[in-house]
């Protein structure tokens, strides 16, 4: 028993570690540098060349454009006044021309220099304004590099974090909705923060450690769990120098020749708070007592007293809002959903709750001209050729309203053997793109009212303004292409065999060597595996087949549903039908197995049984039907 909970564990931590990994990618960093007399600056990666900056009494002046452009800023000029005002995040900044008064959020400040007109070009203090905006703003003496660098730790978010957090008086930070605070020093950045909040980066400005902190959900899971399995961890790679457990706290010090780490648990009404120290110089930490003030400081108790700068970002109604700035549509979040992104794909995004429930939102460009009910039935007809007609039924259909606009819900209901789940499609036209809200609930949350009704209030706050078009551009949907698939001839000279596959069929990154090939489609649903036996009759290896095959389906996911005589590829063959479950799924597989030149061959033809419609059981026919054997 105790394997075992180490084992779910370390699971729950690889699955939290591979989201640490691309975290770092997944802020947004605004970033301007230059030096002085420069008409050429670095903004956001690109060359942008500009009026030149000028200093004046000590104070940077930069051309208006140079904040635009890197902070997409919302710009107003009053030219009765000479009045320049900013808008970003929640911050608004006005500016007057030759005035040194200035007012951020309708508080008056003093300006050090006054904006200016220079060459026709709209000059601006560029720390003052930056730094309002939550930025960070460098002067290298040696080089004479100005650079000013933003982080955003959680770009779709209402909250801008790293503007909070710079304009903060507060001396700790911590969220009321997962229960926990800390000391906030001056010196300390979050680098990132999961959307649902369950996941914090944390760097010092200098660069000499990161604290990362997260929050997982689990009732099972014991202090003596957490620090076996801590200890199994560093035991083998690291050198170990402290341990410590208490009452719902563990804590594991270790280093290795450079760094130092800390790991820290905690256990507190069903969730485990897990706070990870890398220090990048283990001589510097030994002696850092401010490091260990930091990590004594935190506790698994939030005080609403107002003490504590809180970064939830979660409503009364239990929801966190979610933006998209760039393809502008929003949706208020379930609090404890997870938001699942794809690197590449902007106009896809998943959410995802632990009991198996998700809500997708794509957008897509559609063909002019289309009404709502067009774009609707071509989602219709797409179900029935991809999908299994035996598994899926459309319940119903009808018109509703999304943002005030028109809309239609679909509901389906999948059914196969003892699971079941219903799936709810929205769509809703702009002008120039579609909206599809999808949901896909579990059979017992969909028959839990209460919990269905939060969803489809979840589904149903969806708003959008469409973007610019010749901003954006078109996002086509793959599945409306209309391509007709090509197809490509394999081949092996050693076994003497060929067939025939769909071009966007891959080699199994996995499995595919000399003897045993297999292709699978580029979504995941479809295969086909060869395998060679050389030198092997099929007589004899036949009844060991039938033998392995019988075995398999008492200790497996396998049923054998028939096994029949049959010719194939000119000779006699065994054909066997069997249904495949690996864990939530269910396969439907096809096998093969005949004697040709000395060799006995095994053709595996697989289909998800979800997908298993009339049009891809023509597919695997055809890669069948074109295998030649010599």
């Amino acid at each position: 028993m105790k394997k075992f909970s180490v084992l779910v564990v370390a699971l729950l931590f690889v699955v939290l570690l591979t989201c640490v990994a691309g975290a770092a990618e997944e802020g947004e960093r605004i970033e301007i540098s230059f030096k002085v007399g420069d008409e050429i600056l670095k903004i956001n990666g690109e060359d942008v060349k500009v009026e030149k900056p000028v200093v004046i009494n000590g104070v940077t002046l930069v051309p208006l454009r140079v904040i635009t452009e890197a902070f997409g800023a919302e710009v107003n000029w009053d030219g009765q006044q000479r009045c320049v005002t900013l808008n970003y995040s929640q911050v608004t900044i006005k500016l007057y021309i030759d005035k040194k008064e200035a007012y951020v959020d309708g508080v008056a400040i003093e300006l050090l220099e006054a904006p200016r007109i220079i060459n026709d070009r709209t000059m601006v203090p560029l720390r003052f304004i930056t730094e309002n905006f939550g930025a960070d703003v460098d002067y290298d003496d040696k080089t004479k590099q100005i650079t000013v660098v933003k982080e955003t730790a959680n770009e779709n978010s209402i909250k801008d974090f790293s503007l909070i957090l710079k304009k903060t008086t507060k001396d700790k930070v911590g969220d009321s909705y997962y229960g926990w605070s800390m000391n906030f020093p001056k010196n300390l950045n979050l680098r990132y923060r999961s959307f649902n909040g369950n996941l914090n980066i944390f760097a010092d400005k200098d660069g000499n450690y990161s604290i990362m902190l997260s929050i997982l959900q689990s009732d099972k899971i014991t202090i003596d769990n957490l620090l076996s399995f801590a200890l199994s961890s560093v035991k083998d790679d690291y050198t170990l120098m402290k341990q410590e457990k208490g009452e719902g706290y563990a804590k594991v010090v270790y280093r290795d020749r450079i760094f130092a780490y800390e790991d820290r648990y905690y256990i507190k009404d069903g969730k485990i708070y897990y706070l990870n120290l890398i220090f990048e110089d283990y001589n510097i930490y030994k002696s850092d007592q401010d490091i260990q003030r930091l990590l004594d400081s935190f506790s698994v108790k939030f005080v609403n007293d107002g003490s504590i700068e809180d970064l939830s970002d979660v409503t009364e109604k239990g929801v966190r809002p979610y933006t998209n700035k760039n393809l502008k549509y929003s949706i208020d979040v379930l609090a404890d959903w997870a938001e699942i992104k794809y690197e590449g794909t902007e106009n896809t995004v998943d959410f995802v709750d632990n009991l198996g429930n998700s809500v997708c939102i794509n957008m897509f460009s559609y063909d002019k001209g289309l009404s709502l009910d067009e774009v609707v039935k071509k989602e219709i007809d797409y179900i029935k050729k991809e999908y299994n007609p035996k598994m899926y039924s459309l319940v119903s259909t009808k018109d509703v309203l999304i943002d005030g606009k028109k809309a239609k819900e679909l509901l389906y209901k999948f059914s196969n053997g003892d699971m079941t789940e219903y799936l709810m499609d929205i769509f809703v036209l702009g002008e120039n793109y579609k909206y599809n809200i999808r949901c896909s609930f579990t059979e017992e949350t969909y028959n839990d009212i209460k919990s269905r009704e939060k969803i489809l209030d979840m589904m149903y706050s969806f708003r959008f303004e469409e973007p610019d078009f010749d901003e954006i551009g078109y996002m086509l949907d793959t599945r409306f292409l209309g391509i007709e698939e090509s197809y490509r001839t394999v081949e092996s000279t050693r076994y003497k065999w060929s067939m025939e596959l769909p071009s966007t069929w891959e080699p199994s990154q996995n499995n595919n060597g000399t003897s045993l090939v297999e292709y699978i489609n580029d979504d995941g649903y479809m295969c086909v595996t060869l395998s060679t036996l050389e030198g092997v009759s099929f007589n004899e290896y036949i009844n060991q087949f039938i033998d392995k095959i019988s075995q398999s389906s008492k200790v497996s996911g396998i049923t054998v549903n028939s096994i029949e005589d049959v010719t194939a590829k000119g000779t006699n063959a065994k054909k066997f039908n069997v249904t495949l479950k690996e864990g939530t799924y269910v396969f439907e597989q096809s096998i093969y197995v005949f004697g040709k030149n000395g060799n006995v061959y095994c053709v595996f033809l697989t289909v998800e049984s979800f997908r298993a419609s009339e049009n891809n059981k023509k597919i695997l026919e055809r890669i069948w039907e074109s295998m030649k054997f010599q």
